[in-house]
């Protein structure tokens, strides 16, 4: 059996896409590992749980201790890279070191992060084996928030694109998130594979088909953070109709600055406590059963990678059966204009009520339109798709 190591640094290690769907999948026909780089060491799932080493799903999962220098000299350069939102310079050594001590002999590695382009390098040679990138998001971080009217912006983003170029090089295929992703990942290097495989899930067999009455029951998938709308997911329940009509379920948890900001809201504004139910953290196995109510939200802030990107919550809601209400998001919006599963919509609280009113009214039309989108936007139609690009790179196509 071929053996597959799939390298992460920033990525938990129960990560939704790379354990749950990736690796799980390539597990039914390969040695599937998971090696994830910590400062501790640590294995974490998505809700901050430490877990052992061991086998989950027929998944073999390590943590290793990522090395970090500690000199002046590199401490500056640190700084200054993070300050600018450049990628991190990252030393490997401890990397190659857990392979050694595992005994690891890959066959295809798989790496999911932009600090570990200047690995590939090495990692074919001392292994001999094929290496795919996976952009999940656009990996180019400077892209994150930086001001792109700047020629100062334009020219640092300009060399970082070189960067990848020549780490692309290296590559013998490219998973992409978007197809958006895929065109600007073969402007970089067009000569090698590449294939898109989305954020999708597992469609669940329950579907949501009766008509709503009011209170609407909105509900918003994932942590909760100010640049996926929570400002303005308060800020509706400032109109008295959203008070009356609209009740909101959270199914993620706030933390730091956003969970301090919704307790001093919550101090201010009572009648937040009766609009908003947060239920925490639930783990991607139990996702299925909380993804419920009448219409899925999208609030991000217009940031590149959120305007370009199709995060799990889209896929979520789709699969679990409920449309969608996204404020302008290039992606997404895509989705929703060709499937017809739900409404794009100005980032105002007229807007945000009137695209409610209307999917309400005309709910199943929308409804027909997410049951359109289940099949070629599930886990199951990319799964495929994934197992057959590794078949061809590793030359066992049928």
């Amino acid at each position: 059996m071929k053996t597959i190591i799939h390298i992460i640094y920033s990525h938990k290690a129960f990560d939704d896409r790379v354990f749950f769907k990736e690796a799980v999948s390539l597990s039914k026909k390969y040695r599937t590992i998971i090696l994830s780089g910590t400062k501790d060491g640590k294995l974490l799932d998505m809700g901050g749980n430490v877990h052992e080493s061991g086998k989950y799903y027929d998944v073999e999962i390590y943590g290793f201790t990522v090395n970090l220098k500690k000199d002046f000299y590199s401490r500056i350069i640190r700084r200054i890279r993070r300050r600018l939102n450049l990628v991190k310079l990252q030393d490997h050594s401890s990397l190659y070191k857990k392979i050694k001590e595992l005994n690891l002999k890959p066959d295809m590695i798989h790496i999911h992060e932009p600090s570990l382009l200047s690995a590939i390098p090495k990692l074919k040679n001392k292994y001999s084996c094929k290496v795919i990138f996976d952009c999940h998001e656009y990996h180019y971080a400077y892209f994150q928030e930086q001001d792109f009217s700047s020629d100062k912006n334009i020219k640092l983003a300009a060399k970082e694109l070189e960067k990848f170029r020549g780490y692309f090089n290296f590559c013998d295929g490219i998973i992409n998130v978007t197809k958006t992703m895929e065109a600007v990942n073969w402007f970089i290097k067009p000569n090698i594979k590449h294939i898109t495989i989305q954020n999708s899930t597992l469609i669940n067999k329950v579907s949501n088909k009766s008509i709503p009455t009011f209170p609407v029951s909105l509900v918003h998938e994932g942590a909760m953070s100010f640049s996926r709308g929570l400002k303005l997911m308060i800020e509706m329940f400032e109109d008295s109709w959203f008070r009356d009509n609209i009740r909101l379920k959270i199914v993620g948890e706030l933390s730091g600055k956003e969970a301090e900001y919704f307790s001093q809201k919550a101090a201010q504004f009572p009648y937040l406590k009766d609009c908003i139910n947060v239920s925490g953290w639930v783990a991607y196995e139990d996702l299925h059963k909380h993804v419920s109510g009448d219409i899925g939200l999208i609030f991000f802030e217009k940031f590149p990678n959120n305007y370009l990107g199709m995060p799990n919550k889209l896929f979520n809601y789709i699969g679990s059966g409920i449309p969608v209400l996204t404020v302008e998001l290039l992606e997404i919006g895509r989705v929703i204009d060709s499937f017809e599963c739900g409404l794009m919509v100005n980032r105002d609280l007229s807007s945000i009520k009137n695209g409610i009113i209307e999917i309400i009214q005309n709910y199943g039309k929308y409804i027909e339109g997410v049951e359109r989108a289940k099949k070629p936007l599930s886990w199951e139609h990319d799964e495929k798709k994934l197992l057959d690009f590794y078949a061809d790179l590793l030359g066992d196509a049928q």
